[in-house]
C-alpha cells in the first residue's frame, strides 16, 4: 500500500441531536461551531430503559409522495440532510454527467424502524400495514434509491454496513471511486435512526449507559445511542481547501464485539491512514476519538493514540453531545473535524466526574491546553465496530486542493470462482469456522463461510481484503429478534451481535486471523455489481488480491407477503497480477452501467445474487458462447466484460 491522492470536500451537511448545519464551498454562509454542551435526553418512559439518547429534535418531514414506499425514519433523516446540498448536487450532475456521480453511504440499521412498526401492527391487528413494502422500506438500498431520486445521480451507488465503522469506511470507498477514475464526484456519509431493537440489543449486551455516556471518564458506564444523517460531497476538481486526505481500514481478528486488548487492529487502521494520506505523526494536530464511554474501548483507544502518535497530540470524544450514531458516527465526526479545521478550535471532551488514572493518555478538556499550540491543519477521526472493523479518516486544510489524476485501470484476473444454490446441502460444512461458531451461525453466515472455503485456504487469507455483498443481510436472525421484542423486554445478546450486516465478515476475519479490511455492502438487486465495483476500485488503488463473496438467504416469505426466492451465493478471487501457481480462469472489467438503464426500482423475483450465475458460467467455460470477451449482466443496471482464459 502507498500514498493516495487527497480528494476535495466541496460541501457537507449534518443533522443530529445538536441540530443541523451545512457548508457549500463558494456560497456565503456562517458555519456554526460544534456544540459545547450535551444534547442527550432521557429515553421515553414507554421503553422502560434507563439512560439517555441523542434523538434529532427538529421536525423531519415525510417523504414526497413518489418516494412513499421507501419511508422510514432513516430515509426521512436522509432527505432532510440532503435538502441544503441539493442545488450543489444538481450542478455537479450537470457538470460531470449523472453517470459520473456516485453515492456511497454508511448505515447499520437502514429502515428497521419501519419493520418494527409493521410487525407490531401485525401482532395487534393480524395484518401488516397496507402501505408497508418490506423490499422498499427495510432494505439499505432504500437510502440509495431516495438519494438518486433527489438529484438524479446514476453512477455507482451502494451502502456500506459494517456497524459503527460504516460511514468512515464509506468515505474510503468514495475516495477510491474517484481515484480509480470511475467517478468525478461522490456523495458519501452515513444515515442511521434510533430503533427499539438497537436500544434493547445494546442493553442486552450490558453496554448501554443507565445514565449518560462519559467518554474517558473514570465513572464511565456505557454508551448512549444517537441518530442522524451526515453527508459530504467529494469532487475530483473543486476550489475547496478542505481535503479527505486518506482513510485507513483494518480488522481486529479478535472478537465479535470486544476490541483487541492491545488495539492491534485499531492501530493498524491509524497507521494505514497516515500512510495513505502521506502524513507523519508529528503533523497530526488532533484526534476525534471513537470514545464511546465503555471501559474497554476507551482504555484501548487511549493506548493506541499514545503508541501511534506520541504523547502530545490532543484527543477528545464528542459522543456525549450527539450520542453514538452507529453507522453515521464516522461521517458526523469527520464533519466535526472539518468544523475544527474551519474555526481553528478543537472540540473538548466532557469534563470527567472522576479522572481515570489508568488511561495511558487523558483527553482534551481545557481549551488551549498543552498539545494544541497551533491552528489545526491535519486531523484524524477514529471509528471502531462489531466484528473488529476499524477505520481512521484523515482530514486536512490546505490553501489549494490538488487536482486528482485518475489511476490507469488494471486488468482484473479471476483466480477462483465458486457458487452455491438451493440444491446444495443446507447443512454446509463451512469448515473454516470453528465448531462453536459454525453451530451458532445463521444460514447466510454459513453460505459465506462455505464460499470462502471453496475459494481459498485459511492460511492464505492472512492479508486478503474481503468484500461481502448481501441485499438483505442477516434476515433470519433479525426477524427472530423482532419477534422476540413483541413478547419480551430484552433480546438475546448472542443473536443481537449476530444480526449486523458484517457478521460473516467479522467471524471469517477472526477464524483466519486476517486483519486486512473486510467490508459488507448492500445495493438491492445491484448488490453483486456494487460489491465488484468496490473491490475493483480497491484493487485499482492498492493492487494485490481481493475476495468477493455475494449471497442472500431464502427470501423472508412472511415479509415479502407470500413471495420468496431460493438461497444463492457466488464468490470470486480477484487479482491485479496473474497467479504464479496456475493460469487464471479469465479476466473481467470493473462494472459499467448498461446503456439506457434508468433508476427505476426492481422488486426482487429471485435472489439478488442470481446475476452471478451467468458470470460464473462464462468464466467456468459452461456458457454456450464463442471464446472472447463477453458482456455479462451483474445486475439490472450493470454489466462487466468477462473473458475466459484459453484452456
Amino acid at each position: 500500500m502507498s500514498q493516495l491522492d487527497p480528494v476535495g470536500i466541496s460541501a457537507w451537511s449534518y443533522l443530529n441531536a445538536t441540530g443541523m448545519a451545512h457548508f457549500v464551498v463558494g456560497c456565503p454562509s456562517t458555519v456554526p461551531r460544534f456544540a459545547s454542551t450535551a444534547a442527550l435526553e432521557p429515553h421515553p418512559k414507554s421503553l422502560g430503559l434507563k439512560g439517555h439518547w441523542g434523538r434529532v429534535s427538529i421536525e423531519v418531514a415525510a417523504l414526497p409522495a413518489p418516494l412513499h414506499e421507501q419511508s422510514s425514519r432513516a430515509t426521512e433523516l436522509l432527505v432532510q440532510a440532503l435538502l441544503p446540498l441539493r442545488q450543489r448536487l444538481l450542478s455537479v450532475c450537470e457538470r460531470y454527467g449523472a453517470g459520473r456521480v456516485g453515492i456511497v453511504l454508511g448505515s447499520s440499521t437502514g429502515g428497521i424502524d419501519a419493520t418494527e412498526h409493521a410487525l407490531r401492527t401485525e401482532a395487534t391487528t393480524g395484518a401488516m400495514p397496507s402501505d408497508y413494502v418490506f423490499e422498499e422500506a427495510h432494505v439499505f438500498s432504500a437510502l440509495i434509491r431516495v438519494a438518486q431520486a433527489m438529484f438524479g445521480a446514476h453512477g455507482p451507488a451502494f451502502v456500506v454496513s459494517t456497524a459503527c465503522s460504516s460511514s468512515g469506511k464509506a468515505l474510503g470507498a468514495a475516495q477510491r471511486l474517484i481515484l480509480s477514475g470511475v467517478c468525478d464526484a461522490v456523495l458519501t456519509g452515513g444515515v442511521d435512526s434510533l430503533s427499539e431493537l438497537t436500544l434493547r440489543g445494546f442493553g442486552g449486551l450490558s453496554i448501554l449507559s443507565p445514565t449518560v455516556c462519559k467518554p474517558f471518564d473514570g465513572a464511565r458506564d456505557g454508551i448512549s445511542i444517537g441518530e442522524g444523517a451526515s453527508l459530504l460531497l467529494l469532487e475530483r476538481d473543486s476550489d475547496t481547501e478542505y481535503l479527505l486526505a486518506g482513510v485507513g481500514e483494518a480488522g481486529d481478528a479478535y472478537h465479535p464485539t470486544a476490541p483487541h486488548p492491545d488495539g492491534l487492529g485499531a492501530e493498524l487502521a491509524l497507521l494505514r491512514c497516515l500512510e495513505h494520506a502521506g502524513l507523519d505523526p508529528k503533523q497530526i494536530d488532533y484526534v476525534n476519538a471513537h470514545g464511546t464511554g465503555t471501559a474497554q474501548n476507551d482504555q484501548v483507544e487511549a493506548l493506541v493514540i499514545d503508541r501511534a502518535l506520541g504523547s502530545l497530540v490532543p484527543f477528545s470524544s464528542t459522543k456525549d453531545r450527539t450520542g453514538h450514531q452507529l453507522g453515521t458516527a464516522g461521517a458526523t465526526e469527520a464533519i466535526i473535524s472539518l468544523m475544527a479545521l474551519m474555526h481553528g478550535e478543537l472540540p473538548l471532551n466532557r469534563a470527567p466526574e472522576r479522572v481515570d488514572t489508568s488511561l495511558r493518555r487523558q483527553p482534551l478538556i481545557v481549551r488551549g491546553g498543552a498539545g494544541s499550540p497551533r491552528p489545526p491543519a491535519a486531523i484524524l477521526s477514529n471509528s471502531f465496530a462489531f466484528g473488529g472493523s476499524n477505520v481512521t479518516v484523515a482530514l486536512q486544510r490546505v490553501k489549494r486542493a490538488p487536482l486528482v489524476g485518475a489511476r490507469p485501470a488494471p486488468t482484473y484476473y479471476v483466480c477462483g470462482i465458486a457458487s452455491l444454490d438451493e440444491g446444495d446441502d443446507p447443512e454446509l460444512p463451512c469448515s473454516v469456522l470453528p465448531a462453536r461458531a459454525r453451530g451458532r451461525a445463521s444460514p447466510l453466515t454459513r453460505m459465506f463461510a462455505e464460499l470462502f472455503g471453496r475459494l481459498i485456504q485459511p492460511e492464505d487469507a492472512a492479508k486478503l481484503p474481503m468484500f461481502f455483498g448481501s441485499a438483505y443481510g442477516e434476515m433470519s436472525t433479525t426477524i427472530l429478534l423482532l419477534d422476540q421484542m413483541l413478547v419480551e423486554t430484552t433480546v438475546s445478546p448472542a443473536k443481537f451481535q449476530s444480526s449486523v450486516h458484517n457478521t460473516a465478515a467479522g467471524l471469517l476475519s477472526i477464524a483466519t486471523e486476517n486483519r486486512a479490511p473486510a467490508t459488507a455492502i448492500a445495493a438491492g438487486d445491484d448488490t453483486l455489481a456494487m460489491t465488484l465495483a468496490d473491490a475493483c476500485s480497491w484493487l485499482g488503488c492498492h493492487g494485490g488480491q481481493a475476495l468477493v463473496l455475494v449471497a442472500d438467504e431464502p427470501g423472508p416469505r412472511r415479509l415479502l407477503r407470500g413471495r420468496t426466492f431460493p438461497a444463492f451465493g457466488v464468490g470470486l478471487l480477484l487479482s491485479t497480477e496473474p497467479p504464479r501457481e496456475r493460469p487464471p480462469l479469465g479476466t473481467l472489467s470493473a462494472p459499467s452501467r448498461l446503456p439506457n438503464s434508468g433508476l427505476e426500482g426492481h422488486a426482487p423475483a429471485d435472489n439478488p445474487a442470481r446475476f452471478g450465475r451467468d458470470l460464473v458460467s462464462v468464466l467456468a467455460g459452461g456458457h454456450d458462447r464463442s471464446p472472447g470477451p463477453t458482456s455479462v449482466a451483474v445486475g439490472p443496471h450493470w454489466s462487466v466484460i468477462a473473458e475466459r482464459a484459453p484452456r
